[in-house]
């Protein structure tokens, strides 16, 4: 045994040590193209089997209103020649678009697909972008913004559904009787099969505001099945309205419509367990998403949301140039942040610091580079120029397994601790050098003062927060998220693990439907008190920004 010890001492001692590299040689280039860099990528069609024809067709609401009407549009495609003819970009006006700004863009033979707010989706033929980037009502020019889905999806065997849900008390709630009877919640994410046999008797009727193929189940179905599977089993009583979507403007326009459904067609609750990656404020629930939050409550609907998994991919720091090579310093000795990708994976990053939304002072700009630390792509709009909102946008294909290396550079003007944060979206980022899981929440509705935000813990050790659980409080210093759930779920629609803040905010949805059964009278603010009166209090005594108000008690709340 002796001898076996001292082996494995020797293995320990002269094995390789991995550790993260000081930085100080980043050579910024002057410029480079983002569209030679990033390997473009299609959509991908779902590949589930829909085995289930005797329903194959999107459910239409009762007298289903006018925005229903399916617009085919076939536009955006590739010739033989692989060249595309148009493509996708949004507009973010000064203002509300008028008629004859819009009437411009058509004669520009420009295809719009979606007008919300002061934002427009379109399709802009590729030699007129230039000139209408020169239009002096367009604020910014950008294209449509990633989805991040809060889950990850984990091989693994079937769980008893009443251990699983235990944490919770679901079973001792069903007892109680109310199941979510006449209760409508809307489910908003990419991709659902209505016709699953484990909750198409629930479906109430399916919209897509998707531009392109206007189809319920184009998208990540895996995901939308297992958020209407988990909500079903808490709130077997439940009518589901289905809304799927593809980009950002979209994403808005599926709230907003939603929203303002007649009352016989509005939903008591909308739940997203998906979130759009690029800010409309800093993190501090004063943008576009959460306004519509806020009408959402007006009109008596409770929104629900994920916190998201960024506890783990996400920095928060204040510039900060020691060295005066205009790089922000992570340490004193190391002007970048390591982080490591797969081949083939799809990684974003989001930069955004604290600045006059609408008219930036600040200009910060964001670089990638490989591990030789040459540059594979630099964002470096000028924001103080052009009054883009304080925010830069990397996307690209990861060429290889390995570190990468994220930089910030000084732009056209910077103060010194000027506030910034930097997220990671990626399946695969792993072993980033310097993260912090406080302030971590993803932008738009988790930050926003009218919604519920979850997050998750481990089914196991319900105490324990899950590692990736996205934390708060939020920039303007407001706690969340609001409530926490299970992180893990075992979903037969998709035969595995369903992991992820995606997993846990479904639960929440489902226990609001359970007390809107008991009394349907309950208004969005009751409900949210209720829930945070009688979740079980975890972590700090009292409401803290890792677990809000503690672990979702759905009996506990049924007796209130």
């Amino acid at each position: 045994m002796k001898f076996l010890w001292k082996i494995i001492l020797i293995i320990l001692i002269t094995a390789p040590v991995v550790y993260a590299r000081d930085v100080t040689e980043i050579k910024w280039p002057l410029s480079i193209s983002a569209e030679k860099i990033i390997t473009s990528t299609g959509e991908k069609e779902s590949i589930y089997k829909d085995e289930h024809t005797e329903y194959n067709k999107d459910i239409l609401p009762p007298a289903a209103p006018s925005f229903l009407s399916v617009r085919t549009n076939s536009a955006l495609r590739e010739s033989r020649g692989g060249t595309v003819s148009l493509v996708r970009y949004i507009l973010e006006f000064r203002r509300e678009p008028t008629d004859t700004e819009l009437e411009i863009l058509k004669n520009l033979n420009c295809k719009i697909e979606v007008q919300v707010f002061n934002m427009v989706q379109l399709l802009i033929p590729v030699e007129k972008i230039e000139i209408i980037k020169g239009l002096n009502f367009i604020k910014n020019f950008r294209l449509p913004s990633d989805v991040e889905e809060n889950s990850r999806i984990i091989h693994s065997v079937a769980f008893n559904k009443s251990e699983e849900f235990s944490p919770i008390n679901l079973e001792e709630a069903h007892k109680l009787g109310y199941l979510g009877q006449n209760v409508r919640i809307a489910i908003l994410d990419t991709a659902f099969d209505p016709a699953h046999p484990f909750f198409h008797k629930n479906i109430y009727y399916t919209l897509s505001f998707r531009s392109q193929n206007k189809n319920i189940r184009v998208g990540n179905i895996e995901h939308g099945n297992a958020v209407t599977e988990i909500v079903t089993t808490v709130a077997p009583g439940a009518k589901i309205i289905l809304a799927n979507f593809e980009t950002d403007v979209e994403y808005m326009r599926a709230l907003k419509e939603l929203i303002n459904q007649p009352v016989y067609l509005r939903p008591n609750i909308i739940v997203t367990a998906v979130n759009i990656i690029l800010p409309d404020d800093y993190y501090d629930g004063s943008g576009i998403r959460a306004r519509l939050a806020h009408l959402a409550r007006q009109k008596g609907i409770t929104l629900v949301s994920s916190a998201g998994n960024n506890a783990q991919t996400h920095y928060m720091g204040k510039f900060f140039d020691s060295n005066g090579n205009d790089l922000h310093n992570f340490t004193n000795k190391d002007d970048s942040l390591e982080i490591d990708v797969k081949r083939g994976d799809k990684i974003r990053i989001v930069l955004a610091w604290k600045d006059n939304w609408n008219n930036p002072g600040e200009d910060l700009d964001l670089g990638f580079f490989d591990d030789n630390l040459d540059p594979l792509q630099i964002s470096d709009t000028k924001q103080t120029r052009t009054k883009a909102h304080p925010y830069e946008l990397i996307e690209m294909i990861a060429p290889y397994s390995g570190t990468y290396h994220i930089a910030i550079k000084k732009g056209i003007k910077v103060s010194n601790n000027l506030p910034f944060m930097i997220y990671v979206y990626s399946i695969s980022a792993d072993n980033m050098e310097y993260f912090n899981p406080e302030t971590s929440l993803d932008p738009g509705l988790p930050t926003a003062v009218d919604g519920i935000t979850v997050g998750a813990v481990q089914n196991l050790y319900p105490y324990q927060l899950e590692p990736w659980s996205s934390q708060g409080k939020t920039t303007d210093n407001r706690i969340k998220p609001d409530i926490v759930a299970p992180g893990g779920i075992y979903c037969k629609s998709i035969q595995n693990m369903f992991s992820g803040t995606s997993a846990a905010t479904p639960q929440v949805a489902g226990a609001l439907a359970l007390l809107l059964s008991k009394n349907p009278s309950l208004n969005p603010y009751e409900l949210k008190k209720i829930l945070k009166n009688t979740a079980q209090d975890l972590g700090m005594p009292g409401e803290d920004p890792v677990f809000g108000s503690g672990l979702l008690n759905i009996y506990k709340a049924l007796l209130y």
